[in-house]
């Protein structure tokens, strides 16, 4: 069980409430899940939360969240904070933006990428995540393609996202036997790089035809020393000995993703 701020405790049961009575699917995506899965001391102070309500509907489930204390923020729509100070992030990915693709926000006319959301809902396991609070969170290799489609989406590619995708790389089955396996081996991949080759493995399984291309953007990116994508991908560090592991990181998810993609088409 993850340590989460007392507050934030708070905010999911009455999250969890007002989901249960205007009956939306609520799955904890963001920094919060990726702790969900491994162990890591960083701590966020926003939740991310994807529902299952499209924006026009949204009301049903905020009104409820308004009765409980909670204010909208003025300059961000997604955003809410409760009356104990947990700051909330909540996206309205309905059957409507995730068949469009995106989500539009009504007061600032911007346009959020939905792309990836479908594997959200339908891989999204329960987990404890407090004491007597249940809620479903997205796996890794979901959390992984969300990531990709935000960089890829931003015009100017935020460092932070591809950060998060190198952790996920290092980090990605460390535990288990799974980086001892025989796709491992033939692969040629050590274990070091098999983090990265079995979350391109499980993200290839995943993709859809245009989440693939996105990804097969973002890989052909990682590949092309003079995009900043590869240099981001080390997190800004330029010793040569990092530069190798993360080309080698980025060379394994690659391999892994396009077996990955061809076990999707052979099923």
């Amino acid at each position: 069980m993850i340590e989460l701020l007392p507050e934030q405790v708070e905010a999911l049961r009455q999250l969890q409430r007002a989901c249960q009575e205007a009956g939306v699917n609520a799955v904890i995506i963001g920094a919060i899940a990726y702790r969900v899965w491994i162990d890591d001391d960083r701590r966020t102070q926003d939740v991310d939360v994807a529902l299952a309500v499209d924006i026009d509907q949204f009301g049903s489930l905020t009104d409820r969240l308004q009765a409980a204390g909670w204010t909208s923020d003025p300059k961000r729509e997604e955003r809410w904070v409760t009356k104990t100070g947990a700051r909330m992030d909540l996206l309205p990915i309905g059957e409507q933006a995730r068949r469009t693709g995106y989500v539009t926000w009504p007061k600032a006319e911007m346009r959020m990428s939905a792309v990836g959301f479908e594997h959200v809902f339908a891989e999204a396991v329960e987990r404890e995540l407090a004491p007597e609070t249940v809620l479903k969170v997205a796996p890794l290799h979901v959390l992984a393609l969300l990531k990709t489609v935000a960089y890829m989406d931003d015009p100017h590619g935020r460092s932070k996202d591809l950060e998060d995708l190198d952790r996920l790389m290092e980090q990605y089955e460390l535990e288990g036997e799974r980086r001892f396996g025989e796709d491992v081996f033939e692969a040629g991949a050590d274990f070091e790089s098999a983090g990265a080759f079995l979350l391109g493995l499980d993200v290839g399984r995943l993709c859809t035809g245009g989440e693939a291309k996105i990804v097969g953007n973002l890989i052909a990116a990682l590949q092309d020393d003079s995009r900043p994508a590869q240099r981001l991908l080390g997190r800004g560090r330029v010793e040569e000995s990092v530069i190798e592991e993360t080309q080698k990181r980025s060379e394994a998810f690659a391999a892994g993703f396009v077996i990955g993609q061809r076990q999707s088409h052979n099923l």
